[in-house]
């Protein structure tokens, strides 16, 4: 669902829509205007060129396969380096292997399909949250156990930097030297080396999140939780204790899809923001986008 920020009613738009695919995590380039999703049933990432334009153009770029069938496999998280282009996604292949692999984009004809991926680490815990900080061209997961990692975007030099305390997900924005941490009833903020500086927002009793999924853009937070409809994208505009933050509700599943009779799940929110333009030249070519037809 895509949801514009700036106006007191968002506006809302569906991107893609499918009762055969399982959408399992999503990244955006706000750039070129493309977001890229993954679907754990058929191992597939797609791109949306021309995401929130009247004619968005939906490609599948690249098809893992499997060997042999343990449960929870396939394609769990996505992650974009707009820096450099490129887009990494954590890949679980059996019960105890579980890869981050990296698709380079740059001077790629993404319409050609002959797209191909390199593993770039391999880990005996499963991942549940990669992120990339393009800036400083930093990447980071958390572990099974809910340590959170650093490493280089080429996968080396991958150390634990938080280890003594649970890390449900983590957000940075761009623009700040900082990362922001979901721990156990509160975020806190921290340096890229993971040392904690601040506490910038601790969840009231009903605002604990549902989901490993935050963002965050010029110290407003956004994060989900959940009542007896669904999951609620959430937004607090400030830091600080309740007094002093606003706390809205922007988007409710059960109230978006109330036709359907289900309990909907927001698995990713990411914000497609520009916080700059890349460092190195961007010469991809996108097709046009289609004429309007009948």
């Amino acid at each position: 669902v895509y949801r514009t920020l700036g106006t007191d009613t968002p506006l809302v738009v569906t991107l893609q829509h499918s009762h055969i695919r399982n959408i399992t995590s999503v990244a955006v380039d706000a750039v070129s205007s493309r977001v890229f999703y993954s679907d754990s049933l058929s191992n597939e990432i797609f791109v949306v060129l021309y995401a929130g334009t009247k004619y968005p153009v939906d490609i599948m770029l690249y098809r893992e396969s499997l060997t042999g069938f343990h449960g929870n496999q396939g394609v769990q998280d996505l992650a974009y380096d707009w820096h450099l282009d490129q887009l990494f996604y954590v890949f679980q292949n059996s019960s105890d292997v579980t890869m981050i692999k990296k698709i380079e984009l740059s001077n790629t004809n993404i319409m050609s399909y002959n797209l191909t991926s390199t593993t770039i680490l391999t880990s005996k815990q499963p991942i549940t949250s990669l992120w990339v900080h393009a800036t400083y061209q930093y990447l980071y997961y958390i572990t099974g156990t809910g340590s959170l990692v650093r490493c280089d975007t080429s996968g080396n030099g991958c150390h634990g930097i938080v280890t003594d305390r649970v890390v449900h997900s983590i957000t940075a924005d761009p623009r700040e030297k900082l990362l922001y941490l979901t721990v156990n009833g509160s975020v806190v903020k921290a340096g890229l080396d993971g040392k904690v500086e601040a506490e910038h927002l601790k969840f009231g009793k009903d605002e604990q999140p549902s989901q490993r999924t935050t963002a965050v853009i010029e110290g407003s937070f956004y994060w989900v939780q959940r009542d007896v409809h669904g999951d609620i994208v959430t937004r607090a505009r400030r830091p600080g204790n309740s007094k002093e933050r606003k706390v809205e509700r922007l988007y409710h599943t059960h109230m978006e899809y109330a036709s359907t009779g289900r309990y909907e799940v927001v698995r990713k929110i990411v914000i497609m923001d520009r916080p700059c333009s890349r460092h190195t030249s961007y010469t991809q070519k996108l097709p046009l986008p289609p004429k309007p037809r009948l």
